[in-house]
């Protein structure tokens, strides 16, 4: 399903209100272009290369060598101002795709696009205290080939639906989205694995065309990233909606679909939060037993579909009018004979 997931999120102009899409777009480049033509900082890291690349060569050989400290990295003012702006406008790249990813969701749940981005508009607090709770587990991953934040990435993925649409506490939307990718995080990577790759493979074209351009290559580069946001926004709400509306988990881990006939492109009807549980209840299920049950309705629905009273007899004045009836009718006959 990776790769299905993946082809489907290049479409990231197809949203019903196409609007949103061309708005986050111009938005996104304008800013890319912006940062890519001003380039601020020193984007020169070679000292700090030769630093490293010194350091590693000196280890096992020189145990008496004193601890570094900061100011003994070679990192000029320039540097950490180049460093500064990459983070924030990956970040910021990264917020645009999820108010995409809230616009997506919504119209799949035969809901306004705006309403979405409203929402996670609403919820930027909670996504930016996300961010703070990431740096450490990051920075310790980089020691271990960056896996641990790569599950921790999966299993939290749903945590911006959740601040949005059921405006869970923090803690909460962690537990829970913890519990909804638990047998999908492997899914859920190699999705956006694929997608990258796409990108990997259409960056390495660009520069092959043009080494040595450096202009049409910042250009080209900045146009690459603001798509591919937007498209990892879409592979984020696609699989929101899949693994959290479409499927049903069975014990066994196997998945039973809802709808096999238009997965992408059925609009669903939103549920409330009960279900959101380890074992996602089918939707037309569910359907089947939150109907109201007839001896709570004041009013029932006959074969016919016209509506009669409820079986209360307060409710149903009527119910007397035949035995009142009776006595009358007989009246009549014996008045007759």
């Amino acid at each position: 399903m990776g790769i299905v997931f993946s082809i489907e999120a290049l479409k990231f102009h197809k949203l019903k209100e196409e609007r949103f899409p061309r708005i986050l777009f111009v938005i996104l480049l304008a800013v890319n272009l912006f940062i890519a033509i001003l380039s601020p900082g020193d984007r020169n890291f070679d000292a700090l290369l030769q630093f490293l690349n010194d350091q590693i060569q000196l280890i096992g050989f020189n145990s008496t060598t004193e601890s570094l400290t900061p100011s003994d990295i070679p990192l000029t003012k320039g540097n950490l101002i180049f460093l500064s702006v990459q983070i924030l406008l990956f970040l910021f790249n990264i917020f645009m795709g999820l108010l995409y990813a809230g616009a997506y969701t919504s119209e799949r749940l035969k809901q306004p696009a705006a309403l979405g981005i409203k929402a996670m508009l609403r919820s930027l607090p909670k996504l930016i205290l996300l961010v703070l709770m990431l740096i450490i587990p990051t920075i310790l991953s980089s020691f271990l080939m960056w896996l641990p934040i790569i599950v921790i990435l999966c299993g939290l993925s749903f945590m911006p639906f959740l601040f949005s649409e059921k405006r869970m506490s923090f803690f909460e939307a962690v537990k829970r989205s913890w519990t909804l990718t638990r047998t999908h995080k492997l899914s859920i990577f190699l999705s956006f694995f694929f997608l990258n790759s796409i990108k990997r493979l259409i960056t390495m074209v660009v520069g092959y065309i043009a080494p040595d351009q450096m202009f049409i290559l910042q250009v080209l580069m900045a146009f690459l990233t603001t798509i591919f946001a937007l498209m990892k926004g879409r592979l984020l709400g696609l699989l929101y909606v899949f693994y959290t509306r479409q499927v049903t988990v069975l014990k066994s881990g196997f998945m039973v679909m809802t709808d096999m006939k238009d997965i992408f492109n059925d609009t669903l009807t939103p549920l409330p939060d009960d279900v959101f549980i380890p074992e996602i209840r089918n939707l037309s299920r569910y359907k089947e037993n939150s109907k109201p049950s007839q001896s709570d309705s004041p009013f029932q629905l006959n074969d016919d579909h016209s509506i009669r009273g409820g079986s209360s007899q307060q409710d149903r004045p009527d119910a007397s009018l035949p035995n009142e009836q009776e006595p009358s009718d007989r009246d009549q006959d014996m008045n007759g004979k």
